[in-house]
């Protein structure tokens, strides 16, 4: 039998476990090591020792990586749309249930609209108060007196 590794073998595993761990995941974690791989397969197939298509296969996945993550991060950043209601902000509510922070209590009026809110400060802000909003949380309006 005979006890030799066999190379090519060996760099196409990687290069397919890479892109099979790629294609489950969500985020870009394996596919610089496909990369490499199929530059070491390459190296074989020219006929290079086995550390040669080793140090390919670093060089290679190190470059892909430094050279494609940055590229990718810049065009996968999540953007933020704007909804209507970020128009809320900055305008002025009626408190219609007094707000405290610690009691998880507060409700405001604003543009025939309820909304629960929460003050800024963590002040008590009682009923009938004009607030400001200062920010959205979820589904609570953050004000200010």
């Amino acid at each position: 039998m005979n006890n030799t590794i066999n190379w090519l073998i060996v760099w196409i595993g990687i290069a397919v476990c890479a892109a099979i761990i790629e294609g489950l995941t969500v985020t870009i974690v394996s596919c610089w090591f496909a990369v490499g791989a199929v530059f070491a397969v390459g190296a074989y197939l020219l006929g290079a020792p086995p550390l040669w298509q080793f140090i390919v296969f670093v060089i290679v996945s190190g470059l892909s990586l430094a050279i494609a993550r940055p590229i990718i991060k810049k065009h996968n950043r999540a953007s933020v749309q704007p909804t209507n209601a970020d128009a809320l902000i900055g305008q002025q509510a009626v408190v219609i249930e007094e707000i405290s922070n610690l009691d998880e209590k507060g409700c405001v009026r604003i543009k025939g609209l309820e909304w629960s809110a929460r003050s800024e400060d963590g002040r008590i802000i009682p009923k009938d108060s004009v607030v400001t909003i200062v920010k959205i949380e979820g589904v609570k309006l953050i004000v200010s007196q």
